[in-house]
């Protein structure tokens, strides 16, 4: 018992994961990092010895040789020069479009067609751009779900986490974080019971199952951006893949045909995908792809092909947690924030990645890449100034586990925030929205 409340007390005092091992007769305590690189998407845990706890429960702290300071990683790694607003127009126009071809991007961002597709590819390279779809998961039957876990003791290895979670397809994201809570997990499930049933499964992992921790799970809504699902989810999706029976001579709103599910996953991996190559590759009629694409567009499946930028050169990823303490203050000040959010930075990413309605506790959730210690501190106090009614707790992502949220620059005048500004609220006055689609022609993505 002595042993575990210096444990606890040296959790306090350290900002990263504090972990006991037993070596030899020594209770050793080691603080873990881990840092993420977005290029080869391995995570590298570096660990560092604090000392040992004796019988009793003294501790023993470890006695280090000092040495030359090692340059921090700001120094390392050069800032990303600024983009410019030519760029910026077209990374925006990519956000919404991915499948735009270079004519249309030329026009959106004031470049001919050639001087587009130059750009584009360097744009690909300096920001390791990702094409992927944002689909609607309601349509599909499907509701998201946030945990957080709080360990208490010793928490594990992140190498055994990663290979556990990896092989769940309800999985989409998993951090390790530091603050209120030691890791986060955004899981997919149809209904409550089954989210409650895979939770019951997620806790008898052996990376899990012998460790004493708390699990806070709530229900959550999107409200501004998306979270990308793994190609593993499609394991699951499977299951709502329609097949002509007797008792079920037609599909259902949520199910997919085969082709549906085919070009959708297709896609996902690769919105930019050439339709020619996906009828060739699944032995599908010629047209058979992009009239799929088509139809689920119509169907309202996928809201559109964009893109996730993997280099941005951000310093952390943090999430807010906003808790409603006085709903009557909390809706008088909402305006506000909802200003904040239609009127996007200057960044190459937006400002807010992601937000979404969470239930336990009653509030909202709120993810920003920050690019300095200032950014952060500024984020926190117009958080606090411009939603009233709240208490605010903010977690830091320390190390990725798998899955990512989704770095682009969205235009907000397609967001639900703009419509309640000028419908609902009357804050603001309509604006000329940009069109991000065209016009389909037989070719129009011959070039994509």
């Amino acid at each position: 018992m002595e042993i575990r409340t210096t444990l606890e007390t040296l959790k306090g005092q350290h900002k990263h994961y504090v972990e006991i091992k037993i070596i030899g007769k020594n209770y050793c305590v080691f603080e873990s990092t881990s840092s993420y690189d977005k290029t080869s998407r391995k995570t590298k845990k570096t660990t560092k010895y604090l000392g040992r706890i004796v019988a009793g429960g003294g501790f023993v702290p470890a006695k280090h040789r000092t040495r030359k300071p090692e340059p921090t990683l700001e120094k390392a790694i050069p800032d990303m020069p600024e983009a410019n607003e030519v760029e910026l127009k077209l990374i925006t126009a990519l956000s919404m479009n991915g499948r735009a071809t270079y004519s249309l991007l030329g026009k959106l961002s004031g470049m001919s067609k050639n001087t587009s597709y130059s750009q584009t590819k360097a744009l690909e390279k300096k920001y390791g751009i990702n094409y992927i779809l944002e689909i609607d998961l309601e349509k599909l039957g499907y509701l998201g779900f946030i945990t957080f876990i709080k360990f208490r003791g010793m928490a594990p290895h992140s190498a055994g986490v990663i290979k556990a979670l990896e092989s769940q397809p309800n999985v989409q994201f998993a951090a390790f974080v530091s603050g209120k809570y030691d890791m986060i997990i955004y899981s997919l499930a149809r209904t409550n019971k089954e989210f409650a049933f895979f939770m019951l499964k997620l806790r008898s992992l052996p990376e899990f199952e012998s460790l004493t921790s708390k699990w806070y799970s709530t229900s959550e809504f999107a409200d501004y951006n998306f979270i990308p699902v793994r190609d593993r989810f499609f394991e699951l999706l499977k299951e709502r893949v329609w097949h002509r029976t007797r008792e079920k001579p037609r599909p259902d709103s949520s199910d997919l045909t085969e082709k549906e599910y085919t070009v959708l996953r297709e896609l996902n991996s690769n919105s930019v995908a050439d339709f020619t190559d996906i009828d060739n590759r699944h032995s599908l009629g010629a047209g058979t792809a992009r009239y799929t694409y088509q139809r689920l567009k119509n169907r309202e499946i996928i809201k559109r092909p964009t893109i996730s930028m993997s280099r941005i050169h951000s310093k952390f990823t943090a999430i807010f947690l906003l808790e409603q303490l006085l709903r009557e203050k909390f809706v008088k000040s909402r305006p506000e924030f909802l200003l904040d959010v239609v009127n996007d930075n200057k960044e190459v990413v937006s400002k807010y990645l992601y937000i979404s309605d969470v239930n336990i506790p009653h509030g909202l959730m709120i993810v920003s890449e920050i690019f300095n210690d200032k950014e952060f501190d500024e984020m926190k106090e117009k958080l606090m100034s411009r939603i009233n009614g709240i208490k605010l707790d903010e977690l830091i992502i320390t190390s990725p586990i798998l899955g990512s949220f989704c770095n682009r620059k969205f235009d907000s005048l397609h967001s639900y925030q703009y419509k309640l500004l000028v419908n609902e609220y009357k804050k603001i006055k309509p604006r000329e929205i940009k069109k991000y689609e065209e016009i389909e022609t037989q070719h129009t993505y011959a070039i994509r």
